[in-house]
């Protein structure tokens, strides 16, 4: 904006378009052409408070790490150990309909840093769906 464009009234307002805090994935059989199934798992936004905690948690492991050793080296490993303990952060829960090898399985944060650790088809789904805030608008 120049001093020769003033400021027009009824502007974008930011927090009017503000996002919901958490959606719902319906999980995508990748072995069966990415069919729907009848699992949805509950994810905390972008935007969400849990989301920010979530990420300042991984952040100041790595830097306290970085710290300790004055550089940041970071193994392949700890990547994904950041992104799973990140995933299950963000996980407020799933339909009862999850069962992992023929049994029921409920939600918890330990089952689910299991099912990320476990299933990367899962994982990635997880991933790409909070990091879209359009997942997340209108709700």
């Amino acid at each position: 904006m120049t001093e020769e464009t003033p400021m027009k009234p009824g502007g974008f307002d930011v927090a009017a378009v503000a996002g919901g805090d958490v959606a719902e994935l319906v999980l995508l059989n990748p072995f069966k052409n990415y069919e729907e199934t009848d699992v949805v798992i509950r994810i905390a936004g972008p935007d969400s408070a849990q989301w920010r905690a979530a990420s300042r948690k991984v952040t100041n492991r790595r830097l306290k790490a970085a710290n300790r050793s004055r550089r940041l080296d970071l193994t392949a490993e700890e990547v994904e150990f950041d992104q799973i303990e990140m995933l299950a952060s963000l996980t407020v829960g799933w339909s009862d309909t999850l069962e992992v090898d023929g049994k029921r399985y409920p939600y918890s944060y330990e089952n689910a840093k299991d099912l990320y650790r476990r299933f990367g088809w899962i994982t990635e789904q997880v991933d790409e769906f909070a990091k879209n805030r359009a997942n997340f608008a209108g709700r």
